[in-house]
């Protein structure tokens, strides 16, 4: 007796394709069948052989610890990015997971929120764990919530950000007295730049801030020491002139911890 199939419950030839694509290979004829005997692994061990490639031999230390995006070009990838679609989207995720981006504009943003929302289904600002500004500019307020806070507002894991100072954009309060240092006007500061925003971020832990470096940026510091020297330089910086209380105490209203790690005299100054 033959079995009768009712038409409208028969699948199309285009959906059939489309279920064998999302089948799980659980067998090496089937991984060879897809063109990569290699997604017969399991994922942990997919993922150690990428950690492998991502490897320096010599140095041992990972060849894409830092990922600079640039204004409008394609954001540079391993090229065992180029094997399969699968091999992309893993290696992508493990480099996001695991690597400082690295943002130096405006467009910059626009183009990493492009690059993120192709991965694994818009998914992808949530894997990014550390960020690296090399501006101020990205946090200037305006009519509009600023390009740096609106994109850590979509990044549920992020950790740690990195943020760069040119003392150059910054006003401070100096004492006309002798062994007074200097500090920033965090109301001028803070008023034009949108640091608070960072806070949104609520998977956030750690906020580094890092100086710009230029011919005159010694002589700078020491100006701001206020004629206390190497004691006024290092009470300076290890403050950041005031900004670092500020940050914590903005975290602490919202009853989170922060960590603000600022820089030493030995790495700016090569005392």
């Amino acid at each position: 007796m033959g079995i009768i199939v009712n038409s409208k419950l028969r699948k199309s030839s285009a959906q059939e394709k489309r279920a064998l694509k999302l089948r799980l290979v659980t067998s090496y004829a089937g991984a060879c069948a897809r063109g990569n005997s290699l997604l017969y692994l399991p994922r942990t061990l997919r993922e150690r052989i990428y950690t492998s490639t991502l490897t320096d031999t010599e140095s041992k230390s990972p060849r894409f610890q830092d990922i600079e995006v640039p204004d409008i070009a394609d954001i540079t990838l391993p090229e065992s990015c180029d094997v399969d679609s699968v091999f992309r989207n893993e290696i992508t995720e493990l480099l996001l997971e695991n690597s400082t981006i690295t943002i130096t504009s405006d467009a910059a943003i626009y183009n990493l929120r492009v690059f993120l929302n192709n991965v694994d289904n818009g998914n992808g600002f949530n894997l990014v764990r550390s960020l690296s500004f090399s501006t101020l500019g990205v946090f200037v307020k305006g009519p509009f919530t600023a390009n740096a806070t609106s994109l850590v507002k979509k990044m549920k894991s992020l950790e740690r950000v990195t943020i760069m100072v040119d003392l150059r954009d910054v006003f401070f309060f100096q004492s006309i007295k002798k062994e007074v240092v200097a500090e920033l006007d965090i109301e001028l500061f803070t008023g034009w730049f949108d640091i608070e925003g960072l806070l949104s971020a609520k998977a956030l832990t750690t906020i580094v801030l890092t100086l710009q470096p230029y011919l005159a940026l010694c002589k700078r510091i020491y100006e701001l020491a206020g004629g206390k020297g190497e004691a006024g330089v290092e009470e300076g910086l290890s403050e950041f002139w005031g900004l670092k209380r500020w940050i914590e105490e903005k975290a602490a209203e919202r009853g989170r911890i922060v960590e603000v790690c600022c820089p030493d005299s030995e790495t700016v100054l090569g005392a």
